[in-house]
């Protein structure tokens, strides 16, 4: 397991499952805008570099809520690039302070590789489903 810390996030990377888990710290309230964009870019770089199958956004403890623009923003820029780049499946954490369902409806837009998940342990079991029935 590699880790990569970041001012407000550690992202970990799990080179046998091809798995990316990438979690904000507590320290997120006290991020900007500017340095939000500069996160998710930094993040979408690593995320490039390493070629996951899986990507698991954990949001508990991410207490930036996003303009609208930004919105937008990481929509446009991260969301969609990341199924571009090989990405299988997405799924993200819930926070009760970032409103997730919100913000990644306009992705989603039925999509079956994004799902959202009030616990981390169902976020896996369902990211690595194929990879665990591809193994019996």
């Amino acid at each position: 397991m590699k880790l990569f810390t970041l001012e407000f996030i550690n992202i970990y990377y799990d080179e046998k499952l091809r798995l990316i888990e990438y979690k904000w710290k507590k320290n997120s309230e006290h991020i900007n805008d500017k340095q939000y964009r500069e996160t998710i870019s930094d993040l979408m770089k690593i995320v490039k570099t390493f070629e996951p199958l899986y990507v698991l956004g954990n949001l508990l403890d991410q207490y930036y809520a996003l303009p609208s623009d930004t919105q937008k923003w990481l929509v446009e820029e991260a969301l969609d690039n990341v199924f571009k780049i090989g990405i299988k499946k997405l799924a993200l954490v819930n926070s009760q302070y970032f409103l997730a369902r919100d913000i990644y409806q306009t992705l989603m837009n039925n999509r079956e590789n994004v799902k959202i998940f009030t616990d981390r342990e169902e976020a896996v079991s369902w990211l690595l489903e194929d990879k665990q029935n591809s193994n019996s």
